[in-house]
């Protein structure tokens, strides 16, 4: 945990991570991408288990990214592998406020914005960890294990959205488009970050993920994942202080009681 610094006025340990599966970007250009994200970029190895369950299924996905994060992925849908490929290639328009309006240096000559970091896939990881004790082992293990099998947990979480939205969103508002497909999300949704809770449960903590909407530009979305499983969704708070303990009624009826027996589990890291 070396790359996260304290930030005393949050409170909280943060750094920054390119996270390949979970946004659309617009396609960049060469040279600039070189130059804004010197530095900060990591590497990744693209094979993982892909699941929409919150679980992973056991099959390898191999994938050859190119800079401007597109694309192809099998997806399992219903429990099963479809068959298809899916291009996540898209372009993404909307903008969103945020609360950090921090200028990060990276190692180049320039410091680099968060607003600029979002644009080449490099989103912000806090830690709900004192300055004292740092980030905990179960704070570690959860943030590995979620990037061990990024593009698996990243489908995932995509897959509970869509279907979330599908579900819930689309029905009360008013003209808002219908979808069939992850794809489909890059016009809704834009991916901010993800805090590594203090809470944990099995040896791991809690995850949230904190996403901008298009349907509520107000309250936007959050979730929490712990292991491989879906615990909450609901406005972006959740990311920050789910799971609650009874979660959104949509979540344990579309995955299941063992959501409130995981959530009954977690504990406060001391």
């Amino acid at each position: 945990m070396n790359e996260f610094t304290y930030d005393a006025e949050e409170e909280t340990w943060v750094g920054y991570r390119q996270f390949a599966y979970l946004h659309w970007s617009d396609e960049l250009d060469d040279e600039e991408g070189d130059e804004g994200a010197e530095g900060a970029a990591h590497d990744h190895d693209h094979s993982h288990d892909h699941s929409h369950d919150g679980e992973a299924c056991g099959h390898d996905h191999s994938h050859d990214d190119s800079h401007d994060h597109s694309h192809d992925h099998s997806h399992d849908h219903g429990g099963e592998p479809c068959g298809h490929d899916h291009d996540h290639s898209h372009d993404h328009d909307c903008e969103h406020d945020h609360d950090h309006d921090h200028d990060h240096d990276f190692g180049g000559e320039e410091e680099v914005s968060e607003e600029e970091l979002l644009a080449y896939g490099i989103f912000r990881i806090d830690i709900q960890a004192s300055e004292e004790d740092g980030p905990q082992p179960d704070q570690t293990r959860a943030l590995e294990r979620f990037l061990a099998k990024e593009e698996a947990h990243s489908d995932a979480v995509l897959e509970t959205v869509r279907r979330y939205y599908t579900d819930k969103i689309q029905p009360t508002i008013e003209h808002s488009p219908t979808i069939e497909s992850v794809e489909e999300l890059a016009d809704l949704i834009q991916f901010q970050g993800m805090v590594v809770r203090n809470r944990a449960a099995d040896g791991e903590a809690a995850l949230g993920l904190v996403f901008a909407t298009a349907w509520d530009e107000e309250h936007h979305l959050g979730l929490v994942l712990h292991q491989d499983r879906i615990l909450d969704i609901g406005p972006w708070q959740t990311a920050f202080v789910g799971p609650r303990e009874e979660p959104e009624k949509w979540v344990v009826d579309t995955y299941g009681a063992q959501v409130t027996e995981r959530i009954a589990r977690l504990q406060d890291l001391d």
